[in-house]
């Protein structure tokens, strides 16, 4: 008996279907014809079913994403550590430092860079401090981005740890200098630094004044303060810088005793004057005369009995200074930039120079400024030639705002 037509058709076809179907092979996969048994279909058994045998898809064979860093595009991982582009702290400790010593240190974003903030071991010479912002090393502009020492802000360096010398009043007759066993007057560590060399001198306040004058001859020193220490000498200037010195000086009075004698007297010298104040001296608070520069930062000069800052034929550049109620007016010279400061309440009725007074031929440059009740008269006065500038600033009178 033949067999009915529907049911020889059912069978064929269960057994085509039976032919096309995989069954497990010794793999436990049903990757017949996969000789490797990962499941791809490929044949070489990496997995990733492009064929190439590597299994990193780049078709070289060798299992590496990289063999040098150029082949490493992504910022995030610019190396080749290990044959793996990945960032330096992929690598070890190390890795950046003994690949290039311009860049030692490893920064967050995974790049080797100049310094970080835990790590700024390049950053010496001209360029001591790390910019943790960019990752470079830059100059010092703060006494503070020095440790143990201080900021010369000409030469971008820190003065050397080797010749910082201090004082302490309060430790007479003395000792060797040394923050432990300090020296006892101001006098004896300056003496330290020689004719053309460098150092530094840490003054202790909070005492007695130090009745003696400070004297910068040819030398460079930084002068800084620790609890505002007073320096007051009798009958002459409290500090002196001549002859090519140049100094730094910070948190500091200066003021005078008896009948003589500016707060700072600057001659063919550069002076620096960070939050200091300058006060209650007897010729005027500070001049700055021929060749010489003084740059005062913060700090104030007040009830000085001749004229505030008197800049001579040097250059004076104040910015946020205060210079208020000096009998001889607030300030003259013929180089003059002022920023950010205030300038009142100067000059008396005999005085020959109010708010300020601007010599033949000078320049004056004046931003951000306050001038009021200097004097009894203008608050300029500017001699034939001069330049004045002011701009961004205020001139008031008791009778209100004039210019």
């Amino acid at each position: 008996m033949k067999a009915p037509r529907a049911l020889t058709i059912v069978t064929a076809v269960a057994a085509l279907l039976s032919a096309c179907t995989p069954t497990p092979d010794a793999n436990g996969d049903d990757s017949r014809g996969d000789e490797t048994g990962d499941g791809d279909g490929d044949g070489d058994g990496d997995g990733d079913g492009d064929g190439d045998g590597d299994g990193d898809g780049d078709g070289d064979g060798d299992g590496e994403d990289c063999l040098e860093d150029e082949e490493c595009e992504s910022p995030n991982a610019p190396y080749c550590i290990d044959f793996q582009c990945q960032g330096c702290d992929g690598g070890p400790a190390e890795y950046c430092s003994s690949n290039n010593e311009d860049t030692p240190a490893c920064s967050e974003a995974g790049t080797c860079v100049q310094c970080t903030a835990d790590a700024a071991q390049a950053c010496e010479g001209t360029t001591p401090t790390c910019d943790e912002e960019q990752n470079i090393c830059v100059a010092c502009s703060a006494h503070s981005d020095c440790e143990d020492s201080a900021c010369n802000y000409e030469t971008g360096a820190c003065f050397s740890s080797d010749a910082v010398y201090y004082v302490d009043n309060g430790n007479c007759p003395g000792g060797a200098g040394t923050s432990d066993d300090p020296y006892c007057t101001i006098g004896e560590a300056v003496m330290q630094i020689g004719a053309g060399e460098q150092g530094v001198v840490v003054v202790q306040g909070g005492g007695a004044p130090y009745g003696e004058a400070v004297v910068l001859n040819n030398k460079t020193v930084a002068l800084l303060g620790v609890d505002t220490p007073l320096i007051e000498p009798d009958n002459t200037n409290a500090l002196v810088s001549s002859n090519g010195s140049l100094s730094f000086l910070a948190g500091l009075v200066l003021q005078t005793g008896g009948n003589s004698g500016h707060g700072i007297d600057v001659i063919a010298a550069t002076t620096y004057a960070d939050d200091c104040a300058v006060k209650s001296a007897k010729s005027g608070g500070i001049r700055a005369d021929g060749s010489s520069v003084l740059v005062m930062r913060g700090g104030e000069v007040s009830g000085n009995e001749g004229i505030g800052v008197a800049g001579g034929d040097g250059e004076v550049v104040l910015d946020r200074v205060v210079v208020h109620d000096n009998d001889g007016g607030g300030l003259s010279g013929s180089d003059l930039t002022i920023t950010n400061c205030a300038v009142g309440l100067n000059g008396s009725s005999n005085a020959a120079v109010f708010g300020l007074n601007l010599a033949g031929s000078g320049t004056a440059d004046i931003r951000y400024s306050t001038f009021v009740d200097n004097g009894m008269a203008s608050e300029f006065t500017c001699a034939l030639g001069a330049t004045l500038e002011v701009r961004n600033s205020v001139l008031a009178r008791d009778g209100g705002v004039v210019g």
